[in-house]
């Protein structure tokens, strides 16, 4: 197990241990304050899902949980596979909402817009910082769906100014079961959205490792 603190309220811990409920254990160990108010997390899917919720679940009892299923875990010792890397919000400093799209192929804005209303009314409540200048949302999706674009898209459209990201769920490279977890399970063609609210600076940014040219190709021929 490996552990370090980050500055301004996240603690971040990762598990090698293959047995779900150690795994679980060793964050619960390395992540429990009084103050912990959520835990975001990404696991290898050699793991035993069932398992490793009813883990996750007894592991920390009263806080909230999300996260996905990976192709690959970035751990605080760099790049792993077969582990589970968490991540521990302070609720002092960190109002986290989340919601679950359970139908990838019928979203549309007419459930976008209730949604992320939803998700706004409750981080207001918790009157960390003001919603519209202090908040990011995170959207993890069934990497299997096809559907990643098109739902991030109508996500935005509902979300106005509020900068978002998203980040799709792997399985080891298998592409056969990919999953994202809430709610105390994981769900499979489905996407946990992740509202913060927070009162500490922050940068929603993206990097491409493709590079532009500056002249058109034209394909002339192709088989199929």
């Amino acid at each position: 197990m490996t552990t370090y603190q980050v500055e301004q309220g996240i603690l971040t811990a990762a598990s090698q241990h293959t047995n779900a409920d150690h795994a679980a254990a060793e964050l619960a160990d390395a992540l429990w304050h009084d103050h912990l108010g959520f835990v975001l997390f990404f696991c290898s899917a050699e793991y035993d899902l069932a398992g490793l919720a009813d883990a996750l679940e007894s592991h920390f009892p009263s806080t909230p949980l999300s996260g996905c299923t990976t192709a690959g875990e970035i751990t605080p010792l760099g790049y792993d596979r077969g582990s589970i890397v968490a991540m521990g919000f302070d609720r002092r400093l960190f109002a986290v909402e989340t919601a679950l799209i359970d139908d990838l192929d019928h979203f549309e804005l007419t459930h976008a817009q209730p949604l992320v209303d939803g998700l706004l009314a409750r981080c207001r409540r918790q009157t960390i910082a003001p919603i519209n200048e202090h908040s990011f949302v995170l959207t993890l999706l069934d990497g299997l769906s096809s559907r990643e674009e098109q739902v991030l898209a109508t996500l935005d459209a509902a979300l106005g100014h509020i900068p978002s990201f998203g980040g799709s769920a792997g399985d080891d490279n298998h592409l056969s079961h990919t999953h994202v977890y809430t709610a105390g399970r994981f769900h499979s063609h489905a996407a946990v959205v992740v509202m913060v609210n927070t009162r500490l600076p922050f940068e929603v940014f993206s990097t491409h490792h493709l590079t532009p040219l500056t002249h058109k190709l034209v394909v002339t021929e192709g088989e199929s």
